[in-house]
């Protein structure tokens, strides 16, 4: 998918909601390190949840810091 700001071609992955952390999003393919925790990569700014984990997969702009995910999902 190409970004609708740059037209660069854009990343999938998810957008990852774990307890009381805060949401990040990582591309599909990836781990997370704990560096990753310490420089804030793909950290998003939210309010932290409680108890669940959830993703959503999403498409990400690393140029233009912008994701694209459909809102109308369902539970699985």
């Amino acid at each position: 998918m190409n970004c609708p700001y740059c037209s660069k071609e854009m990343k999938k992955g998810k957008m990852i909601i774990a307890g009381n952390a805060a949401p990040y999003w990582m591309a599909d393919g990836d781990k997370r390190h704990i560096e990753d925790v310490f420089t804030g990569k793909g950290l998003l700014q939210a309010k932290h949840s409680f108890m669940m984990a959830h993703s959503i997969e999403s498409f990400y702009c690393p140029d233009c810091k912008k994701m694209i995910f459909d809102a109308d999902i369902q539970l699985q």
